[in-house]
């Protein structure tokens, strides 16, 4: 806006009337407000979904590995978030999670990464059990639709023995056992634990409920006895479990938005869905493209450039552990062979960029023998 004020001056004016004249004319054309001052307070929050096992190694091979979540990847999102200036925070949402306690473990490292970056990180849990809220109390906020219920329960295991059914059957079971506390035989060759089994196994229940117990009370600021105590509760409505300070706040999506745009102090929330999820490079033209397809299928990548820094080489233990190669097949149980690790081991040994080795270990047991060759 532009503003011409000419007056006609054919006289002496008092300094006062000068004065009064120009702030007429400020009254008259008014300092143009800012674009910032007009332009809404936005804050971008990343969405990523957290479902099912989140699988060991590498990444599947084939096509579909190209887009699928194993444990890496998705803990590789949230360091990319943790680093990403665009972001204010991440929404998580909790949905049918099947994960162990090592899992768990790193996915609540992934998530203090967050928080100690900066990042706001909310829990958007709408029901859960146990294994689901040890990682959403590591959030900053955990939030339940009002239907939600929520159960946290205390750890327990159960052995079944064979020995019965085997005499019925007219079968003898022979085990070669080593030691007293290596119990797994037993279950073929008695009919209930011996004392040093029975103290194995609650010696592991009693320490994962501990853990458990001392992990809910510093996340959510809780006296140890009050925690045990809830636990002993077990099942718990939102209500119920906002009340008892298990959770922060009982709401739906769009509540969730809008509280978080109050604390934020902005006009509105841009929500990234599937953030940092890898997408499907979907053009396939050409001969180049025709290339790329037949990598997908196969899960041949081709070979990275050499560099110069040291590297780690990480070998992953997935499955039940057995004598030769292994095996992933798509209708048995994943198993990896003795000699592979073998090999695997021997090869980042003599590369010389190789500065260290991780073995990554998801198993539960198996061959003596060929563990026994592994570790020689």
């Amino acid at each position: 806006m532009h503003c011409h004020i000419r007056p006609s001056i054919d006289r002496a004016v008092p300094f006062g009337s000068i004065l009064l004249l120009a702030a007429a004319a400020l009254a008259i054309c008014p300092r143009p407000a800012h674009a910032d001052d007009a332009k809404a307070k936005t804050a971008q929050l990343g969405v990523i979904e957290l479902s099912g096992s989140y699988p060991e190694g590498a990444g599947q091979a084939g096509i579909f590995g190209e887009v699928s979540d194993n444990l890496n990847r998705i803990i590789e999102r949230l360091d990319q978030a943790a680093k990403d200036e665009k972001i204010e925070g991440v929404i998580l949402e909790f949905r049918d999670l099947e994960l162990g306690r090592g899992k768990t473990t790193e996915l609540r490292a992934a998530v203090k990464r967050l928080r100690k970056a900066g990042k706001k990180v909310y829990a958007d849990l709408r029901s859960g059990e146990a294994r689901d809220y040890l990682l959403a109390s590591a959030c900053e906020e955990i939030v339940m639709p009002e239907s939600g219920t929520l159960a946290v329960t205390g750890v327990r295991a159960e052995v079944t023995f064979f020995k019965d059914l085997l005499d019925k059957l007219g079968v003898k079971a022979e085990i070669l056992q080593e030691g007293a506390y290596k119990g797994t035989g037993e279950i073929f060759t008695r009919s209930g634990m011996s004392p040093e089994f029975r103290e194995d196994i609650d010696s592991l229940v009693d320490d994962t409920y501990n853990q458990m117990i001392d992990t809910i009370a510093a996340d959510r600021k809780l006296d140890r006895g009050r925690v045990k105590d809830l636990i002993d509760e077990g099942i718990f409505t939102a209500t119920e479990a906002k009340a008892a300070g298990l959770i922060d706040a009982v709401a739906y999506r769009d509540q969730l938005i809008d509280e978080i745009k109050k604390s934020m102090h902005v006009d509105e929330i841009k929500l990234i869905e599937n953030y940092g999820k890898k997408k499907l490079d979907e053009d396939f033209s050409g001969f180049n493209g025709f290339l790329k397809l037949m990598q997908m299928i196969t899960g041949n990548e081709p070979s990275p450039t050499s560099g110069k820094n040291k590297k780690i080489a990480v070998i992953y233990v997935v499955g039940e552990i057995v004598e030769g190669q292994g095996a992933a097949g798509l209708f048995s149980s994943e198993t990896i062979g003795g000699d592979t690790m073998i090999k695997a081991i021997r090869d980042a040994d003599k590369n010389p960029k190789v500065a260290a080795i991780v073995l990554r270990i998801d198993s539960p047991g198996g061959s003596a023998l060929a563990s026994d060759l592994v570790w020689r």
